[in-house]
């Protein structure tokens, strides 16, 4: 019995042991003014101002790469275009707050400019909002308005 529990504490140490770094699969960051993020609701439409998806990881809340999608044999990969060491802009003016629409959190082994990881099993559909201060969090799903992308919120946390 004791060598059983042992064996389970183990197993979770082990899988708690992050083997490669995180990154956050997200939509470029954008600002909103603090009043229409605090009175975002169920049902709201945001207009993101993007014709096309274009994402980036995220590293330590700092914007670390560049990527696009790419398809190939029936597989969904990302593709790193470029890195970007540099650390999020952070609103000039206190009216507004930076957002983070995060699709998922990937771990990539080597990251480098050309380098390829798998996302098969992402669903684009749905995407976490989280405010710069971490006060607000949505979730919501990609939706298209006039041609251009926009997120439809459809929960709302507050903290």
């Amino acid at each position: 019995m004791k060598a059983e529990t042992q064996a389970v504490l183990l197993e979770k140490m082990m899988q708690d042991q992050k083997v490669h770094p995180e990154y956050e699969l997200s939509l470029p960051l954008f600002m909103l003014k603090r009043t229409v993020v605090n009175r975002l609701d169920k049902g709201d439409i945001l207009l993101v101002g993007l014709d096309k998806l274009e994402f980036i990881l995220i590293y330590n809340g700092n914007k670390y790469a560049n990527v696009v999608l790419v398809k190939s044999e029936n597989i969904e990969e990302i593709e790193i275009i470029s890195m970007d060491e540099i650390i999020s802009p952070s609103p000039i003016n206190s009216k507004y707050e930076m957002l983070k629409c995060i699709f998922s959190t990937l771990a990539i082994e080597v990251i480098d400019v050309g380098i390829k990881a798998n996302i098969s099993k992402i669903g684009f559909e749905d995407i976490t909002l989280i405010t710069e201060n971490n006060d607000k969090k949505l979730e919501g799903k990609l939706v298209e308005v006039e041609g251009e992308i926009a997120i439809e919120i459809t929960k709302v946390y507050n903290a």
